[in-house]
């Protein structure tokens, strides 16, 4: 149970990161006034966002005769 806690807590902290990261992205974008860029780093986003939330799932424990 620990380890699992340990790894969600690392899935926010890179969450974090990442969220950060785009944003500066996003800002920097924005004042070059590069609207095809922006329109592929709000995708990047997006899609950033659905992989946090895929990763926020509770975690499926494998067995050997499949996912229990």
């Amino acid at each position: 149970m620990a380890s699992l806690v340990a790894y969600d807590n690392l899935i926010q902290s890179v969450s974090r990161l990442l969220m950060r990261k785009a944003n500066r992205k996003v800002i920097r974008i924005r004042s070059q006034r590069s609207i095809p860029a922006l329109v592929d780093e709000e995708m990047a986003c997006s899609q950033m966002e659905s992989i946090m939330n895929i990763s926020s799932m509770p975690i499926a424990t494998v067995s050997k005769t499949g996912i229990a």
